[in-house]
């Protein structure tokens, strides 16, 4: 009986010792557990290097799917590679810089994870700007190189026109000029295109007066009662100068030649923008 209520007493002391000391670890496990999981992101986040690294190569794969297609030129994937070497570099430098020098005993990683994409931000683009002024003198990106094809092409037109061509060609055409096979003719259609000589043909319909309602016009495109240069043209064409429009309206037919491309023309002005060639 004796030894049987010794173990009670041990096994109640034991508990009476334990009990707040367990406690007192689980409340502290509790109050670590976000910290320590955004201490872990932290860290992940301060390997800046294996990041940058791990997002070049991603690029880098990407950049030869882009060489084996023939939509980038070997200079421009060389100087792909250079550019993502220098981010790496500077990009890296400027982490260290503006972790080091923002960092505070109080707020302690935190504070170093904002210094540090502040520096790989601000040193990353001065870098990358500089890069491009300095290897455009000895390698010319794909860019560069279609528009030397398009401003010769442009020369000619009034200054706001050709402000609004330059701002109006995106990254990806200029892309999608490099891998063409006639880059001289995809430049004139980018041309006409961006300088506002192109217009979908439904919109093209209704704006001449050919037909009046463009939800009427785009019924007619769908049904196959308008052709263009003689084929069969859905609504979403791009009409421009000197395509030849044929209209069938049940038993009347009407075929006209584009003379003018533009968003709005008065009513009188609407039959100035085409040349009737046959009416029936």
């Amino acid at each position: 009986m004796m030894k049987k209520k010794f173990k009670i007493k041990g096994v109640e002391s034991v508990l009476r010792m334990a009990a707040p000391k367990v406690v007192t670890i689980g409340i502290n496990i509790l109050r670590m557990g976000p910290r320590m999981i955004f201490r872990s992101t932290m860290y992940l986040l301060r390997a800046n290097l294996f990041t940058r690294i791990l997002s070049c190569m991603t690029l880098l794969i990407l950049d030869l799917w882009d060489l084996f297609k023939h939509r980038i030129s070997k200079a421009q994937f060389v100087r792909n590679v250079l550019f993502s070497l220098i981010l790496i570099i500077f990009g890296t430098l400027g982490w260290n810089i503006g972790s080091r020098w923002l960092v505070l005993e109080t707020l302690g990683s935190a504070v170093e994870i904002v210094g540090g994409m502040i520096g790989a931000g601000i040193l990353g683009a001065v870098s990358g700007i500089a890069f491009d002024k300095i290897c455009s003198k000895y390698i010319k990106s794909d860019a560069e190189k279609m528009w030397g094809i398009i401003e010769p092409c442009i020369s000619g037109l009034p200054d706001e026109e050709q402000a609004d061509i330059r701002g109006s060609i995106s990254n990806t055409e200029l892309k999608k000029m490099f891998a063409c096979g006639d880059r001289l003719a995809y430049a004139f259609n980018l041309i006409e295109k961006t300088g506002g000589k192109i217009m979908r043909l439904d919109k093209y319909l209704k704006v001449s007066r050919l037909i009046k309602r463009r939800t009427v016009a785009d019924e007619a495109c769908d049904g196959g009662r308008v052709a263009v240069n003689g084929k069969v043209a859905k609504s979403a064409y791009d009409v421009k100068l000197g395509d030849v429009i044929e209209i069938s309206f049940g038993a009347k037919k009407v075929k006209v030649k584009v003379l003018e491309v533009k968003e709005h023309v008065r009513k009188d002005e609407a039959t100035d923008m085409y040349e009737v060639l046959e009416q029936s």
